[in-house]
């Protein structure tokens, strides 16, 4: 075992915050790039019911229509032209899924600032519009709630290794 004196161990809990801070940043970004792409691999495809969320209503016949003729696949959740061109964002829904982190709070935000993707996770129903909640964000979180913590128990416990060499 290696003697530490009073002044080298003190040198080095003084490094301690910036190296676990550091550590802790990179599992983030690791986290919100899953998270996101979790997100994402959700359109298309009907989700079963996962942990507190419902498995996703089937579009309507009348939906499916509109879609078809709007040019997308048609019984393809969460894709193609908004039936109700609601959206005023021109790419996708998909495509405007992006995440955030915060180097100096240590937070991720992964989400869309497209008004289509709060309706659909959500749900939205005013005048005949109506959408049954589709959420897409929130179970890709929840989903990855263990790899989540793990890579972040992992990555804080190679901070503390870096730190004690």
């Amino acid at each position: 075992m290696q003697r530490v004196t009073f002044t080298e161990l003190i040198s080095k809990m003084s490094r301690m915050p910036v190296e676990i801070d550091a550590a802790a940043y990179e599992a983030l970004v690791k986290a919100a790039v899953e998270v996101q792409k979790t997100a994402v691999e959700k359109f298309g495809h009907y989700q079963s019911s996962y942990g507190p969320f419902e498995a996703w209503a089937a579009l309507a016949p009348s939906t499916i229509a509109q879609k078809l003729k709007a040019g997308s696949q048609g019984d393809d959740p969460l894709i193609g032209h908004s039936v109700h061109k609601r959206s005023i964002y021109p790419t996708s829904l998909r495509q405007s899924i992006t995440m955030q982190v915060d180097k100096a709070t240590l937070t991720a935000q992964v989400g869309t600032n497209d008004p289509l993707g709060e309706w659909h996770e959500y749900g939205y129903e005013e005048f005949n519009v109506h959408y049954p909640p589709r959420p897409f964000l929130r179970p890709a979180l929840y989903q990855k709630e263990e790899w989540i913590r793990q890579t972040m128990k992992e990555a804080i416990g190679m901070g503390l290794i870096t730190w004690l060499r």
